[in-house]
């Protein structure tokens, strides 16, 4: 089951704002979509496009890893203790750096805000996710030129041709083997029941691994980010996980984004920072610009 966070009250006040619902309308549908996404999220999934019955929702998705750090500096500055947070920021950069490489943290999705339902909207998310990507380009390891290398299709004979799909399990710590879900593909289109995993290294070995996978039954999964059709090859052990996993930002990063958009937005629904706000975004922000430069270029 998906791990789902709402913030209700403010969602169902801009539910009544700006759809003019009433309040037990609102309360259905909001527990409409979070029902949906308990029951139906698979474990590595994530939010690309916000949730939408009647009234469009704002949904972002995180790692939970960090979450005693951001306590931690919250409390230092109210006992102004900032001074010390700063002395002991290399402690914190390495126990950034070890959540970030975890492959095995709960995966938390948030319902923010709603959408207003007029035009405007749509310059209103590509503001709020501009702001978001600029944080969050170094929460992107996985290399540009090593995505630009994966086989599209694979060919094993004549009449044998595989085309890779939208799961691609990597090991954040030792990227040179990668794993690739294929389906095969047909003159008649994709075969969805026909499904093979492919090894590939960096040096540009390609091989099948285990026998083919039967069609997709809807089960519980086996263990988290492991889908119970689509099992991994024994060669494939659990630090493996899926692009979607390890580009999902963690709670660190989750919090920065509040903070920079609400220094950038002050006259959004949160208001402008205070200033124990505008001290943590200073610190959270040189933790991460520090962690960044860690990462391989």
């Amino acid at each position: 089951m998906a791990n789902i966070f709402c913030n209700q009250e403010h969602i169902l006040q801009q539910i009544q704002e700006r759809y003019e619902l009433k309040d037990t309308e609102g309360r259905l549908l909001l527990e409409r979509v979070v029902a949906a996404l308990k029951g139906q999220a698979p474990p590595d999934w994530r939010f690309t496009q916000s949730p939408a019955t009647q009234v469009k929702i704002l949904g972002v998705s995180y790692r939970e890893w960090g979450r005693e750090i951001v306590e931690e500096f919250q409390e230092a500055i109210q006992a102004d203790r900032v001074a010390a947070v700063i002395a002991a920021l290399p402690q914190y950069i390495e126990a950034y750096m070890e959540g970030f490489y975890n492959p095995d943290l709960a995966i938390c999705h948030d319902l923010v805000t709603a959408y207003p339902p007029v035009k405007g909207e749509i310059g209103e998310k590509k503001r709020l996710f501009a702001a978001a990507k600029e944080q969050l380009e170094h929460a992107v390891p996985l290399q540009a030129r090593k995505l630009a290398a994966r086989p599209n299709a694979i060919v094993v004979g004549e009449d044998e041709l595989w085309v890779r799909q939208h799961l691609n399990w990597v090991k954040l710590r030792d990227p040179n083997k990668e794993f690739y879900l294929c389906e095969r593909l047909t003159p008649q289109g994709i075969d969805k029941t026909q499904r093979r995993i492919f090894s590939y290294t960096s040096n540009g070995n390609l091989n099948p691994e285990g026998e083919l996978i039967p069609g997709c039954q809807q089960k519980p999964p086996k263990r988290a980010g492991c889908y119970p059709c689509l099992d991994k090859p024994s060669a494939c052990s659990p630090e493996y996980r899926t692009d979607a996993y390890w580009t999902l930002p963690t709670y660190v990063d989750r919090r920065l984004i509040d903070l920079d958009f609400r220094e950038r937005q002050p006259d959004k629904d949160d208001g402008p920072l205070n200033r124990d706000e505008v001290v943590e975004l200073y610190l959270l922000r040189r933790l991460v610009q520090a962690a960044r430069r860690k990462f391989p270029s």
